[in-house]
């Protein structure tokens, strides 16, 4: 299907007036710690410390009936059926300059806009001709690179990634030279599959044209690999030394998936219309059979990680972190506040590692407080999908980042915030595996 071939990128949060209106005009609900929370035109809006622009502020998806602070820059609070969320007002620098850029062009042209609902709409769109519209775009557009801007039927611009389907051969920054891991690295545009030793040669490559891959997740020992395909709802076996795939689960079109406790988990549905109604399935690695863990509640699920008795899920659609309790898998509560939420890791520190999409950073926050303790990329990411911490070997502590619509995935410092290594030339990648030697 043309959606799984063409990974669309869908616009985040939009929002309101500027905070210099905000603070005269509008009357803020709660305060919780320096944060604001507001309620404007049957939207709730949540303003971070020093917010100096609308588009710092994110919307959330609950009217809060208490607000309780969890370090300065967030707050657990409950709606009135008693669910429990935790917001992280964090900054959305990329999408502020983006907004911003499309504003000043549609202010050179002469177009009068509004901003509703997480996007900027033309006025009296009906009445622009092509001609006008094609020179916006063209304006919009002329740095975008494969990240661009289209126009919908009711005038809204929203972000877009073309791409060409073909796959040039991966190049390889580290090539002789021992990492200390080997990478299995799925290609989303690529359409294909990488196993690459760690001396950086590329050991085997798989796949085929209509088979844009997502996830991949291997056992610990690294015999064991696996490969997602939604677009024809197949999770492979992958054959490191061939690049060989077989069917192992067929009828489930999986966005994310890992190997935990011996069972492979993975979030998928099986219609197409149904792609906002996910649920967490597990796979017996011997036999397949499957059991559905969770109700449908999940959104193009980008990443998962476990640290003591809880599980995050990116839940990307929804631009939150779904909480579970990792003994019975219940949800305690989600995690407001990102744009775009992709891949999730742990670090060595026990710190959890945010790949948020379309602000274009890693965001490391404290597990429990949701507190943002670093905010890194800005400037040197495009849009991170995966974000792991290295373990072992030269670049130890260092972060493996895929940063999709780059086509790369690099070896990031985030203390000097500078990369160190890369592989390039990787049609979109979205996930990967470190298999340590």
């Amino acid at each position: 299907m043309l959606f799984w071939m063409k990974r669309k990128k869908r616009s985040s949060w939009v929002l309101g007036v500027l905070m210099s209106a905000f603070v005269f005009n509008v009357q803020a609900d709660m305060r919780a710690g320096d944060i604001s929370i507001v309620e404007k035109g049957g939207q709730t809006y949540v303003y971070p410390p020093a917010a100096t622009r609308d588009c710092d502020s994110i919307r959330i998806g609950y009217q809060p009936v208490s607000a309780t602070p969890a370090s300065s820059n967030s707050f657990f609070g409950e709606n009135t059926q008693g669910q429990r969320f935790l917001v992280t007002a964090t900054s959305q620098q990329k999408k502020c300059s983006e907004n911003e850029g499309v504003e000043a062009v549609l202010k050179r042209h002469g177009i009068k806009y509004q901003k509703e609902g997480g996007r900027i709409r033309a006025l009296d769109f009906e009445a622009l001709s092509e001609g006008v519209l094609q020179a916006v775009l063209d304006d919009i557009n002329k740095n975008a690179g494969r990240v661009h801007y289209i126009v919908d039927s009711i005038g809204n611009f929203n972000e877009h990634t073309s791409a060409d389907y073909y796959q040039e051969a991966p190049e390889i920054g580290y090539a002789g030279q021992d990492v200390g891991f080997d990478l299995f690295v799925p290609t989303n545009f690529g359409l294909r599959g990488y196993y690459i030793s760690a001396d950086g040669q590329i050991v085997s490559e798989g796949g085929a044209y209509n088979t844009a891959f997502y996830s991949v997740a291997t056992t610990d020992d690294g015999e064991t690999l696996f490969i997602s395909a939604p677009g024809v709802r197949t999770i492979y076996r992958y054959e490191k030394d061939s690049g060989r795939i077989d069917p192992f689960v067929e009828g489930y079109s999986v966005t994310h998936m890992r190997v935990l406790d011996g069972k492979l988990l993975f979030f998928g549905y099986q219609n197409p219309e149904d792609w906002t109604k996910a649920a967490l399935f597990e796979a017996q690695l011997d036999t397949g059979s499957l059991t559905q863990l969770t109700e449908a509640i999940f959104s193009d699920v980008r990443g998962m990680a476990v640290k003591g008795d809880r599980m995050y899920v990116s839940n990307g659609n929804n631009n939150n972190i779904v909480v579970l309790d990792r003994n019975n898998l219940s949800k305690l509560y989600d995690w407001e506040g990102f744009s775009w939420p992709n891949g999730l890791g742990v670090s060595s520190t026990g710190t959890l590692l945010v790949a948020d999409e379309h602000a274009g950073v890693i965001r490391e926050l404290d597990v429990d407080s949701g507190e943002e303790l670093r905010v890194l990329g800005f400037g040197v990411l495009n849009s991170p999908g995966e974000v792991q911490e290295i373990l072992k070997g030269p670049y130890q502590g260092k972060w493996m980042v895929a940063d999709t619509d780059s086509d790369r995935l690099i070896i990031f410092d985030p203390d000097a915030q500078v990369i160190v290594q890369s592989v390039t030339h990787l049609r979109g990648p979205l996930d990967f595996a470190m298999i340590y030697e």
